[in-house]
């Protein structure tokens, strides 16, 4: 009896030990065992090195290799290190992971990470290198209650640009938030969400923005983006949210795809560098306030048929007294008379380049983006209608957004409208 006990405890204790997880130090990393072949880092005792964590680590008490596959939050907290290697094998290295690392410089991820935690580098005010793999697929995921936030580089001060990969299909909100060194941003792949705040006061960002396939834009996510010059929005997009661009204040040209249905209040308020503005015939909105402050405004044309609705306080009073308005001649008796657009006290009727124009030997019509010439092998010229000109090509096929245009070619002048 007394030595069927003895064998029941043994059992007992060797089922309890085998339950904790084995500890080892290698190097100036600690980590914890999870099962049989991985691990955890769950301590650094780096300082001020260039610190490069390995895929593989080898405990020397028991002469097992394990693959390193996560990282404990807070292990990086206020760390020294001035650099860092994260290897492939961790597949989301997790939120806040380089929290208040103040020395931190520069950062790779190698091939086979998936997930950039939220907020992965807060208060990393000198970091101003970070490289991104092709593996990538999420750029900021969840936080530490398990919503889906963003944030990865708020606040990041110092880095100047950035290779997004193509795996990357959305910038979550508050992504670049305050990133005001940042100079460019390279998008590999389709962008198709961009949330709140995504890249909010990034001053110097000077990117030419082209998002042809984008389904949703958060509010003010590029707010106060006051370098940018150019951006193209696709018709795939059904609603430019509130503040979108806010404050872009050096923006020149806006591209609206055909598909576009609402423009957000404040959506463009103080872009003052703007002098012209063409809303695709799928606009049913423009907000209250959407251009406020872009008195540079002297050309504002609307497709629709029918009037979108529009505010007393869309377009500030002086645009409403200087700028020209153009719009369907079918349709100019309905815009003199809904609210907003009959404030215009200079409106046009636009009946040309509907179905097809010819002018001696030069035949010109519109299909749906694009304009096709025939009868002239000449070379002809695109201007927008404040006089900037598109392009200057030989090409019988322009694709355009939609717009209305001046083409010249052989000595003949048309205004047409791509829809």
């Amino acid at each position: 009896m007394k030595k069927i006990y003895s064998v029941i405890i043994g059992a007992a204790l060797a089922t309890s030990n085998a339950s904790f997880a084995d500890v080892f130090t290698v190097g100036d990393l600690q980590y914890t065992t999870l099962d049989e072949s991985t691990c955890q880092l769950t301590k650094s005792f780096a300082g001020a090195i260039d610190l490069v964590i390995p895929s593989k680590v080898t405990d020397e008490a028991t002469s097992k290799e394990y693959t390193v596959v996560s990282i404990k939050y807070g292990v990086f907290r206020s760390s020294t290190i001035t650099s860092c290697v994260v290897p492939g094998t961790i597949l989301k290295p997790g939120p806040n992971l380089f929290n208040m690392c103040s020395s931190l410089k520069s950062v790779t991820f190698e091939e086979g990470v998936e997930e950039l935690g939220y907020n992965s580098f807060p208060m990393c005010t000198q970091l101003t290198t970070v490289n991104l793999p092709s593996s990538l697929k999420v750029l900021g995921g969840e936080d530490a209650l398990g919503f889906s936030e963003g944030s990865a580089f708020e606040g990041c001060t110092a880095i100047t640009s950035l290779k997004i990969p193509s795996g990357i299909t959305e910038i979550p909100e508050k992504t670049f938030n305050g990133c005001t060194a940042l100079a460019s941003v390279t998008f590999e792949g389709k962008i198709l969400k961009i949330g709140r705040n995504a890249f909010n006061n990034c001053t110097v960002l000077a990117t030419d923005l082209a998002f042809p396939e984008i389904t949703s834009l958060g509010v003010n996510a590029f707010g106060y983006c006051s370098s940018i010059t150019k951006i193209s929005l696709g018709g795939s997009l059904e609603a430019i949210s509130n503040e979108a661009f806010y404050g872009c204040s050096k923006l020149e040209q806006i591209s609206l795809g055909e598909g576009i249905k609402t423009i957000g209040s404040y959506a463009f308020n103080g872009c003052g560098a703007l002098k012209s503005i063409s809303f695709p015939a799928s606009v049913t909105e423009v907000g209250s306030e959407a251009f406020k402050d872009c008195g540079g405004l002297t050309s504002v044309s609307c497709m629709s048929e029918v009037p979108p609705t529009a505010y007393a306080n869309t377009f500030p009073s002086a645009v409403y007294s200087s700028a020209i308005l153009s719009v369907p001649t079918e349709s100019d008796a309905a815009y003199g008379n809904a609210e907003g657009w009959k404030l215009f006290e200079n409106r046009v009727g636009l009946s040309t380049g509907v179905d097809q124009i010819s002018v001696a030997s030069v035949s010109v019509k519109t299909v749906p983006g694009t304009i096709v010439i025939e009868g002239t092998e000449d070379v002809a010229e695109v201007y927008t209608l404040s006089g900037q000109m598109m392009t200057r090509t030989s090409s019988r096929e322009i694709s355009l957004p939609a717009g209305i245009y001046i083409l010249r070619i052989g000595g003949e002048t048309f205004k047409t409208i791509v829809r």
